[in-house]
């Protein structure tokens, strides 16, 4: 089987129930990167680099925590 992955951000920038990312990923690194490089200048002002440096949730759903009020979630979904 294959998959996808999703990036969904809730932030309060993001349109109520959160944010889609407007790209699937075809690796959860490629996802995680994506939402990393998006919020990279924050990550680092924050020293936040162990709330997103998770491995792949084995449930298909990994969240990242970037800071109060900006929620990153990766979504594994079957193609």
């Amino acid at each position: 089987m294959s998959f996808v992955y999703i990036v969904i951000e809730n932030s309060d920038d993001a349109p109520p129930g959160g944010g889609v990312f407007p790209t699937t990923y075809r690796t959860f690194e490629e996802a995680k990167a994506s939402a990393i490089r998006k919020y990279q200048d924050e990550i680092d002002r924050q020293s936040a680099r162990k709330d997103v440096d998770v491995p792949e949730s084995k449930t298909g759903f990994t969240s990242l925590y970037i800071e109060k009020g900006i929620h990153i979630y990766i979504h594994k979904l079957p193609v």
